[in-house]
This record gives structure tokens, sequence and C-alpha cells, in this order.
């Protein structure tokens, strides 16, 4: 028989340990932190106040930040009273996170650009 300190499967055996982080690792992998369908970007004008139109239909009053799906384009037109409209482009993008941390973590996916639009109008007083 085995002296009780190295019966196999008891616990501080080196198969336990060793079983015991194979375990844990493999579960670390699946806590990684996920990546959701949509992405939220930033509009912000001088002059604040102007007014953001996406072309799926979204309308706010800048600054604002609006919530879209990742894998699709949008057309921005921002508008103020006595302004020149302006319109901008935001558009799916593959690869990598810029965020180093999330980006170790997960594959490469889709993500929207530019990830704030900013944007000054051209006014007459």
């Amino acid at each position: 028989m085995f002296p009780a300190s190295s019966r196999p499967g008891r616990a501080g055996s080196p198969f336990v340990v060793a079983a015991s982080l194979l375990v844990a690792a493999a579960v670390a992998g699946c806590a990684a932190p996920g990546r959701s369908s949509n992405q939220t970007v930033d509009i912000v004008t001088e002059p604040a106040g102007a007014v953001a139109d996406l072309s799926d239909g979204t309308v706010c009053t800048t600054p604002c930040a609006v919530t879209l799906p990742r894998e699709t384009s949008q057309l921005v037109k921002m508008r103020a009273p006595n302004c020149d409209p302006l319109f901008a482009g935001i558009y799916p993008d593959y690869g990598p996170d810029a965020n180093f941390f999330a980006s170790y973590f997960t594959p490469d996916s889709y993500y929207l650009v530019p990830r704030a639009v900013r944007a000054s109008l051209a006014c007459r007083s």
C-alpha cells in the first residue's frame, strides 16, 4: 500500500496540482472579455448644439453618443442654423482592437472608424 503522503489523487499531490492549474487556465480563457456587436461613437461639433442625422434614421443634438452596429457604414450629416452642412462617414474596419488589453484576449473583429466624429462647422455670423 502507499504511504498516506504519496497516494495518487490526494489533495496536494503533483497530479492534482497540475490538473487544477490546467482547469484554471481553461476557465480563465472563457472569462476573457467579449465583444458586443454594437459600438458607441461620440459625435462632437463646434459649435455645440448642431443636429446630427445618421443614415439609419438616428438623430441627435451634439455633443452626443450613438450606439451603432459594428458591421454597418453610416453617413452623418451635421447641420446648424447659419452654418454650412458637413458630412462625415463612419465605416467598419476589420482587425485587432486598438485597446491592447481587449485585443490580446479577443480575436480580430469589426470595429467602427472613426471612434469619435469631431467637426467644425463653417458658420456665418
